[in-house]
């Protein structure tokens, strides 16, 4: 069904133009609404209630969205963070669509997006009064209950989801993308089975997502460890807008409500999917997201479509839906107004049938009596060639050009080629051709019977000795039919040339020169956790990090580190050069861990916590303990040690005279990267 209306708006910011989503190829102009298009009959089945819905009114598009913060607030951002202003989207996603060249009165699409994040979602009321036309729902892949990460739990509370996916059902016009846990509300469930890559699905009578204003998309893939497709989905029924490799669907246009559920939100991700970053479109993820937002553009503006092919043969005309006729082939709109009173849009591509061209050709002797009547013309010696206008099977001239050849005889050249002293010979006519006799010409008779003039030129070549010099990377190795060769070898070998001889080669190998690269052979992590592989080196390269967990990415020179758990010992580089070889380099990691600080000590003399010391990191690092002090209630210090040591045992604190209750302490560190940290936090000295 088309979404062709919306709900009323109240904060008295609509325009009075109306809204086109336009796209512009050469010089015709294609309204994009030229998207999803279903039977007539079909429009009936629709869930959605139009008594408050009318043509819409405005130039400009509001993408409403559910912000980052706070269903990711706290959490590791690799767990979270797939909203449009989250670490995923935020620096790709949202900069293309609010990129003016794409969205945008002199854009691809006419209207520009305003991207407006919306919380505290309480009723369908909260989303119609925010004048959203479009909900971008993404995910938050937090299990609240276990405080962890989940790809099938979202921290977005239930009820927040049903108001977002009643106010779809509330006007055709409110189009919703959502997917992963999101979707469950929608009556969709999905599994972590998706085998790349992705594609449009076959056989869909649905005009297409994957072929719109941006670009075709042939197929798409799913990054990270969660790929996941649709393992259940409601009685209502959907339309498979693309599948996995082995069919399963992954994209779905939901029947219910018209809207786009995808089953992992990371193809709209720079991470871990593959969009690029920036405001650019560079490879078919960011098509396929511009497409998508172009579609949902299109819903937005309340626009009726529809499409029709006209067929013509050269030289004729069609009538457009306007009444206007046209001897052009291509694209034409037309805008029409619709019983509803809103703009119908009809796309009409005149297609031009082709006339044929055929040629026919006869050779024969001068003395044949050769012929053929075509069009009731007869064809011979005396009327040797023509053209013919004959209709063709669609309706359009086929022109038949015809060429009678006679010939008093013919000639024919015979070209061989051999090596200097093979022996090789050739007898034409019963005369002998070889190294001693290369060139010649015989008289014979064709296969028609005329005379045919042979020449004969036989070239004896030399054989070439050529020198080469190959390549190699470090420690490999190169074949040379069927043998090994390393860095060092010489050796000569003979080679099939192209000709009719064989050529004689003498190679040596080289190594290609390993890279100046310069790595620290360590890394201190601080102790918050985080830390920058810094390299420097001089050339272009590919760059590959392992293993790939804990770092900002695995393919940049100098990714950041967040300390992960059980704590990585060492990341290994491998460098990718222009000449395709590999070299592979060891960064070990130290990490600035927090001392262990007790919060409570009895200085009875029981031998047991008679002391207040804390406990530095068994890390084998010298950590410099420059100041530990202890303050009373008011701000007091009642214990001060400032001597710089690297050992706790002298710096604790017996608390004897002091009277039970609460103490301050402050405790400052420097670890062996310069690092400089502070410790503070309530003591209890009990009795």
């Amino acid at each position: 069904m088309i979404k062709k209306c919306t709900a009323p708006k109240t904060n008295g910011l609509r325009s009075n133009s109306y809204r086109f989503c336009i796209l512009i190829i050469g010089s015709v102009l294609i309204f994009i609404n030229s998207g999803y298009f279903l039977p007539q009959s079909e429009l009936t089945n629709s869930n959605f209630s139009t008594n408050d819905c009318f043509c819409k009114q405005s130039d400009t598009i509001k993408v409403c969205y559910l912000p980052n913060d706070p269903y990711c607030l706290g959490f590791d951002l690799t767990i979270c963070n797939y909203s449009l202003d989250g670490f995923f989207m935020e620096n790709s996603l949202s900069l293309k669509l609010l990129n003016p060249a794409y969205f945008g009165p002199a854009g691809i699409v006419k209207n520009p997006l305003i991207l407006d994040p919306i919380q505290d979602i309480t009723s369908v009321e909260d989303i119609t009064c925010q004048a959203c036309d479009l909900f971008f729902v993404g995910s938050f892949n937090i299990d609240t209950v276990a405080g962890t990460g989940s790809n099938t739990a979202t921290s977005v509370p239930e009820a927040t989801l049903e108001h977002i996916r009643a106010w779809s059902t509330t006007c055709e016009s409110n189009l919703v993308i959502v997917g992963q846990a999101e979707a469950v509300p929608w009556g969709y469930s999905v599994g972590n089975v998706n085998i790349n890559p992705n594609s449009p699905a076959p056989n869909n009578t649905l005009f297409s997502i994957f072929d719109r204003p941006f670009g075709v998309v042939d197929s798409f893939n799913q990054g990270g460890n969660y790929q996941a497709v649709f393992t259940d989905g409601p009685l209502s029924g959907y339309q498979t807008l693309a599948v996995d490799a082995e069919g399963r669907p992954t994209i779905l246009l939901d029947n219910a409500t018209n809207d786009i559920i995808v089953s992992d939100i990371s193809i709209f991700a720079n991470a871990p999917g593959i969009m690029t970053l920036g405001d650019q479109i560079n490879n078919q993820q960011d098509i396929f997201a511009c497409n998508t937002f172009a579609y949902g553009c299109q819903i937005a503006s309340g626009v009726n479509s529809a499409m029709s092919v006209l067929e013509i043969c050269p030289g004729e005309s069609a009538q457009l839906p306007s009444g206007v006729l046209t001897t052009q082939v291509g694209f034409f709109v037309d805008t029409i107004l619709n019983f509803k009173g809103c703009d119908s849009i009809i796309l009409t591509e005149v297609r031009e049938l082709y006339n044929d061209s055929s040629f026919f050709e006869w050779t024969s002797c001068e003395e044949d009596s050769f012929s053929i009547v075509v069009n009731n013309i007869t064809y011979d010696q005396t009327n040797p060639t023509g053209n013919e206008i004959l209709q063709n099977i669609v309706g359009c001239d086929s022109i038949v050009n015809i060429q009678l050849n006679f010939l008093s005889n013919s000639d024919k050249i015979i070209e061989q080629e051999s090596c200097e002293g093979s022996n090789f010979s050739l007898v034409v006519n019963g005369s002998l051709y070889n190294e001693n006799n290369p060139t010649g010409v015989e008289l014979l008779e064709n296969f028609r019977g005329c005379d045919s003039m042979v020449t004969i030129n036989i070239d004896f070549e030399k054989i070439d000795t050529n020198y080469i010099e190959y390549f190699i990377c470090e420690n490999t190795s190169i074949s040379i039919q069927g043998e090994e060769y390393v860095k060092g070898s010489i050796d000569t070998i003979t080679i099939e040339g192209n000709g009719p001889c064989d050529s004689v080669i003498v190679f040596q190998v080289f190594e290609y020169p390993e890279p100046e690269v310069l790595l620290p052979e360590e890394i201190y992590i601080s102790t918050t956790g985080q830390g920058v592989l810094a390299t420097n080196i001089q050339n272009d390269f590919d760059f590959e990090w392992t293993p790939n967990i804990g770092l900002s990415c695995n393919n940049c020179p100098n990714p950041r580190i967040t300390k992960t758990e059980p704590e990585i010992e060492s990341y290994f580089l491998t460098i990718f050069d222009s000449n395709n070889c590999s070299y592979e380099y060891e960064v070990k990691l130290n990490y600035n861990n927090a001392p262990f600080i007790p919060n409570a000590f009895s200085p009875n003399g029981d031998g047991i916590n008679d002391y207040f010391e804390f406990f530095l990191p068994s890390s084998g690092q010298e950590i410099l303990v420059r100041k530990f002090m202890v303050y009373n209630r008011w701000g007091g210090v009642v214990f001060k040690s400032t001597q710089e040591l690297n050992s706790t045992n002298q710096h604790r604190w017996d608390g004897r005279e002091m009277d039970t209750g609460v103490y301050v302490y402050l405790i400052e560190l420097v670890y062996p990267n310069g690092e400089e940290v502070s410790f503070s936090g309530d003591l209890t000295l009990i009795r």
